[in-house]
């Protein structure tokens, strides 16, 4: 190749650099017995697009599908199945006290095998803990993490976002 295309390429990928398609499936593990309801997943889906849209993610700019599922003693209820390969009830916030890799294999056999969509899906699960102090973040060895603690809403689509962008897409 010419040493000018060469150049043209690598100014064209430096300025719009390739887009990939992914998604992110979002958990909601819940202790107690709260709604679990298709709205309340609905509702997290929206607030956590909105935020991946103001987190910085040149390789995945607007190409990133969103589903979020809710569980809790009330039910288990998602938002769409849109990348979402979650089995209901295989695990609970009780499976936290058999240790982060016990936990990371259980996740790994909640969400199957395979990519859902011919596209690469990303796991965080929010796992609220009513007597944590703060929020802990662990990232698993199979395209999943996990958020644990008490956190308001808010607190936890932020960073569900943040672990995204910050662990997945950037590495």
């Amino acid at each position: 190749m010419p040493s000018d295309a060469i150049t043209a390429l690598a100014h064209r990928l430096h300025s719009n650099p390739p887009s990939f398609p992914c998604g992110l499936h979002a958990v909601f593990l819940r202790s107690g017995s709260g709604p679990s309801d298709a709205s309340l997943a609905s509702r997290l889906e929206r607030a956590i697009s909105a935020q991946l849209q103001l987190l910085p993610a040149p390789s995945t700019a607007g190409n990133v599908s969103v589903s979020v599922t809710v569980e809790s003693a009330g039910g288990c209820s998602s938002s769409s199945s849109v990348g979402s390969r979650w089995q209901c009830s295989v695990v609970t916030t009780a499976d936290l006290v058999l240790g982060d890799e016990v936990f990371d294999e259980l996740l790994h056999s909640a969400l199957g095998s395979g990519s859902g969509g011919g596209s690469m899906v990303y796991t965080v699960v929010v796992v609220e803990i009513d007597d944590a102090e703060e929020m802990r973040v662990v990232i698993g060895k199979h395209r999943h993490a996990w958020l644990v603690g008490k956190v308001d809403e808010a607190k936890a689509v932020s960073g569900v976002g943040k672990v995204f962008v910050n662990y997945f897409m950037n590495g």
